[in-house]
């Protein structure tokens, strides 16, 4: 737009009008006495002062570059190569995340875009959604699980930090099962121990109940001798 270069040419003509109306009345006058015998030929032409040639000469508006309707300015081709190269980091980064998290990805990438100068949309942001539960009664399978998606959140070449937290999550779910995996061991190794004293001394009481062989003779010799 051009308001200042149109206000600065306004107020030109208008300073010329009031500071030399006077001087200008009387040029208009001397013109009129010099072309009165030639009002055919000089009827239609006007004699500046030099005051006046001097504020119209001023109050010319710069010359400005015009652009073409599909041109931008430096400034906006700049503004363009940033949201390009957004528009290329933000794709790459939400695709590591889908191409580590493998089933876990629930739907697809979500981007949020804005639109530029060229009229183009470019991604600036974007998010996928994963699965991070912990899959219930099988803490192997749970511990599989969290490292991946451990790895998914952290695929991109730089984590925001949206990613770390939920890499974090996953650890923490890991570190669960590895404790709930431990905590079963040893109540079945404690199991165990228990079942096998229990046997010990069912096969002890057994024992003590039943006869041995020599009591065994020596009854039946007493029982001959009688």
């Amino acid at each position: 737009m051009q308001i200042g270069s149109s206000n600065i040419a306004s107020h030109g003509i208008a300073s010329y009008g009031g500071a030399h109306r006077h001087e200008e009345r009387e040029e208009e006058s001397q013109s009129r006495v010099r072309n009165v015998g030639h009002a055919g030929k000089d009827a239609t032409s006007v004699t500046l002062s030099p005051e006046a040639q001097r504020a119209l000469e001023s109050a010319k508006p710069a010359a400005k570059e015009k652009l073409g309707p599909n041109e931008l300015s430096e400034e906006q081709e700049r503004e363009v190569a940033e949201l390009k190269a957004r528009d290329a980091e933000v794709r790459t980064h939400e695709q590591a995340h889908v191409a580590a998290g493998g089933g876990y990805i629930n739907g697809g990438i979500t981007y949020e875009f804005q639109r530029g100068p060229d009229n183009q949309q470019y991604a600036i942001g974007g998010h996928v959604s994963i699965d991070t539960a912990p899959i219930a009664g099988d803490p192997e399978r749970t511990i599989q699980k969290a490292e991946t998606v451990r790895r998914a959140a952290l695929a991109p070449a730089e984590p925001s930090g949206a990613d770390r937290q939920v890499a974090a999550k996953a650890t923490r779910t890991a570190a669960a099962a590895r404790t709930e995996i431990a905590v079963k061991a040893q109540e079945e190794a404690a199991e165990a121990k228990e079942k096998a004293a229990a046997k010990r001394d069912e096969d002890g009481e057994s024992q003590g109940a039943r006869p041995s062989v020599h009591a065994s003779h020596a009854l039946a010799s007493y029982a001959m001798a009688a």
